[in-house]
């Protein structure tokens, strides 16, 4: 749920900027495509694990064992991969974590940023409130069980729903002309 929360809130919240480079009728049919491949994908690597469960005879399997026991199932002159895909599969997911985590990092950042300097006559740049936030990102990270985070993602989705609605509000409130 936290990988699902974090994906999905940064595309959210982006998401307005997205329609202002793209334009609102080519932004929803590629914002309607992204959505259709993403979830196709999801889809398709969660039965793959089921599968390769039930061949592997084990309860589980993550992103990278996946990959593995696809490429030792797969075709013969595959099979010597496996192990090299689960370690570039394992890479690229934590690299699709980070850019997800420096996205926040830089929303949060920017978001601080404009609210300080509209109430009052301080004018930082966005590396400064991210160097001031870097601290708590660090304590964050500490925590061993994300059990513990719980009562932080609780108040991470209300910020997202809240930010989604004024998200909306904004949205539709300037809506020009397709």
């Amino acid at each position: 749920m936290h990988l699902f929360k974090s994906t999905i809130g940064s595309g959210l919240l982006f998401l307005p900027r997205a329609f202002k480079e793209t334009g609102t009728i080519s932004g929803a049919a590629c914002s309607i495509l992204t959505g259709f491949v993403t979830m196709y994908t999801a889809i398709t690597t969660v039965r793959c694990a089921q599968i390769l469960c039930k061949r592997v005879r084990v309860p589980s399997l993550d992103l990278g064992e996946v990959a593995s026991s696809s490429f030792e199932y797969g075709p013969e002159f595959l099979r010597k991969y496996g192990r090299t895909f689960k370690a570039v599969t394992n890479v690229m997911a934590c690299f699709a974590e980070y850019q997800t985590v420096i996205i926040y990092i830089l929303y949060v950042a920017t978001s601080f940023q404009q609210v300080i300097e509209y109430f009052s006559t301080i004018v930082w740049d966005v590396r400064i409130y991210i160097l001031l936030s870097a601290p708590f990102y660090c304590l964050v990270s500490l925590v061993p069980n994300l059990q513990y985070l719980t009562p932080m993602s609780v108040v991470g989705s209300l910020f997202l729903i809240a930010g989604f609605f004024v998200t909306l509000y904004y949205f539709f409130k300037d809506m020009k002309s397709p």
